[in-house]
């Protein structure tokens, strides 16, 4: 888009802009709630199943990575939604 045109924002514009957001905020809200339902009812259980039976340092290691990475991805959410 060249630089000198101008796109004039209205009050509608800004309504449609906002409810935009809002129905992507709102998407990836539920897409995250479902994957943290999914590692919490199905995945992690799985995984500490499997180290309680055959206990390995690598199982052991990538469970705590992506906890941590879960954690931080989180962190970030929040973050973003408090200072945002």
């Amino acid at each position: 888009m060249p630089a000198d045109m101008h796109i004039p924002v209205t009050a509608e514009t800004r309504e449609e802009l906002r409810a935009l957001k809002q129905l992507v905020q709102t998407e990836a809200w539920r897409t995250e709630g479902r994957f943290l339902q999914q590692l919490l009812t199905r995945s992690v259980p799985r995984r500490v199943a499997q180290l309680v039976r055959r206990p390995k340092w690598i199982g052991l290691t990538q469970l705590v990575s992506f906890g941590v990475l879960t954690l931080s991805v989180g962190l970030g959410y929040l973050y973003g939604v408090l200072r945002w």
